[in-house]
């Protein structure tokens, strides 16, 4: 196989090369793609493969790595031979790879695609959550000493350009190698600037050393690379190859964080979320009075309005609104029915940006809805007829099993079964996902033990704490008191609100409390909703337990200052101003 001149000074002869293929062979079936192919990669040096297309260069890459079993012949990393059996295994020997396809989830900002299956944490185990602003703040370092004209690390790839996306691709394999980057055509969409500092990298890593120790990745801790443009492989070219050839096994499309599936890599297909909400969809009808009606008593309402309601419903499109600047991606799953109310419903998600992969049509029962009425201090009362949200069950849990498998955090509440809301928290949580559990409406029987045990965090308010401890708080030192009862009911964590008069949060490594934000309030119907849709957003990009809950009472007071459920939700610019603001 014919190799290019190396571009830096080889390093002694003793030494063994970094990468070297002797006598490899690979056939599909009758075509035979790779004949006793050689390649020497020495140390240090950038070695560059050129030949036609179709010759099998992408083979050889692929057979290298692990994602093609070779016929025969042999490989030797460092000096001694090895067999990958799978990407994973040579990545974790210090090999990285930019495949043709990029590998790349469409539907993950730049900064999640950096830190892929790496993710870094915070917290204490159990409640270790990601390390967001840590990642985020790397990725703008790496891009800044790789990149020409580096994109913006919170936008989702799928807005990236080709260049840019191949840029991407580069700079993630750079950063994480520790011993060999290895290149399958990679700057093809770059333009001259780009390309050419793609090429500066590897060089100067070279010259780091070789196998450079550590965690985290580091821009340039590569030891050589092999670029490939054109490439050749001993073989007969071929006019027709099977397209097998050219595909990319399942686990190769596949992309996981932290032991579990992240998404599809192929456009459209997306089921990656960073929040899902797993609960009720309604439309509702509120009816705006000077004061709330008695038992037996008919008023006149001043107004109503008609809009998207349900707890489930609320928190996704409260957390998608959240999301709309940050490239998180939010999830909702549930039933609505075949009919009038269910297309309201389906098409006012989508306004929110909420994904709907998980929303079923139930042709058995009506959407349902919720009848709520607000007198003029913003007080409420809230009647529910669930629908078809009560026919929820096991076979919803089947149905969104993707759904559940792929997010770090699962939203829940209970306008569905229990069971179903159990069932879903135990299938996430197997996952790894940090389960949310708003217990609105409290059974009529509170809570089962298990149901204790299969959250991390529940965030009660005050008429749900004293249905489910006996306690009705109404001051800090009571929701504190409150606190410990659920943490020794086993509870991780928990989040007591007592609405106007703030929030208590607890760990068993503490709490603290977060004093009510100073808002005009108008309609208190969404806020409990907001507030943990920003608990949610909080919770994915690694904040603490104090600055999460800070966070989601921000979310919760500025949703009092307007009237209705999903609309009320605000911006993320209008929760950092409040916070900005000091309340």
């Amino acid at each position: 196989m014919p190799v290019a001149a190396p571009e830096s000074a080889p390093k002694p002869a003793m030494q063994a090369p970094a990468l070297e293929v002797i006598g490899l062979r690979k056939s599909f079936g009758a075509v035979e793609a790779l004949r006793e192919a050689r390649l020497v990669c020495p140390r240090g040096e950038i070695t560059a493969l050129v030949g036609d297309n179709g010759a099998g260069k992408s083979t050889l890459v692929r057979c290298i790595t692990g994602v093609h079993p070779p016929d025969g012949g042999e490989i030797r990393f460092e000096g001694a031979a090895v067999h990958f059996a799978s990407p994973e295994e040579a990545r974790r020997r210090g090999i990285e790879t930019v495949y043709q396809d990029l590998a790349l989830v469409e539907d993950l900002a730049v900064w999640q695609n950096m830190y892929l299956d790496r993710e870094l944490t915070r917290g204490i185990f159990p409640l270790r959550i990601l390390d967001r602003r840590r990642m985020i703040e790397r990725t703008e370092q790496m891009l800044d000493r790789l990149l020409v004209n580096k994109p913006p690390v919170r936008a989702r790839v799928r807005r990236l350009s080709g260049g840019q996306r191949q840029s991407i691709a580069i700079a993630r394999a750079a950063s994480w190698a520790s011993a060999l980057v290895i290149m399958d055509e990679p700057t093809a969409a770059l333009g001259l600037a780009r390309a050419r500092r793609g090429r500066a990298a590897d060089p100067a890593a070279a010259r780091r050393g070789h196998r450079a120790a550590h965690r985290q990745p580091r821009p340039g801790a590569g030891d050589a690379a092999v670029r490939q443009r054109l490439g050749d492989a001993p073989g007969p070219h071929r006019g027709a190859v099977p397209h097998q050839r050219d595909r990319q096994p399942d686990h190769r499309r596949h992309h996981h964080r932290r032991g579990r599936r992240a998404g599809r890599c192929e456009a459209g297909r997306m089921s990656a979320a960073s929040i899902l909400c797993f609960g009720s969809v309604n439309i509702d009808v509120i009816a705006y009075s000077a004061e709330l009606p008695r038992p037996g008593q008919t008023i006149h309402a001043e107004r109503y309005a008609i809009g998207q309601g349900g707890k489930g419903a609320n928190q996704a499109a409260a957390a998608a609104r959240l999301a709309a600047d940050s490239g998180d991606h939010v999830e909702f799953a549930g039933r609505i029915g075949d009919d009038a109310f269910g297309a309201q419903a389906r098409a006012a998600l989508e306004g929110f940006g909420a994904g709907l992969g998980g929303l079923a049509v139930d042709p058995a029962h009506p959407t349902g809805i919720a009848l709520i009425g607000v007198d003029a201090r913003g007080e409420n009362v809230i009647t529910v007829a669930g629908g078809c949200n009560m026919a929820v069950d096991e076979t919803d849990i089947e149905r969104i099993a993707p759904l559940l498998d792929h997010a770090r955090v699962l939203l829940l509440q209970l306008e569905i079964p229990l069971a179903a809301a159990l069932a879903a928290a135990a299938r996430a949580r197997r996952a790894g996902a940090f389960v949310v559990l708003d217990p609105a409406p409290v059974p009529a029987g509170g809570l089962p033990d298990d149901a204790w045990q299969a959250v991390h965090l529940m965030t009660p308010n005050e008429s749900e704490t004293e249905a489910l401890i006996g306690i009705r708080p109404r001051t800090p030192d009571e929701a504190a008191q409150a606190a410990e009862r659920f943490l020794a009911r086993g509870l991780g964590a928990v989040i007591v609100k007592l609405g106007a008069n703030g929030v208590c949060f607890r760990d068993h490594g503490g709490g603290g409390f977060v004093a009510p934000f100073r808002v005009e309030a108008v309609d208190s119907v969404a806020a409990g909703d907001c507030f943990n849709a920003g608990l949610a957003i909080g919770i994915a990009r690694g904040d603490g337990l104090a600055e999460a809950t800070r966070f989601a009472a921000a979310c919760g007071a500025l949703a009092t200052t307007r009237a209705g459920a999903a609309a009320a939700a605000p911006a993320m610019t209008e929760v950092r101003a409040l916070l900005a603001r000091g309340g």
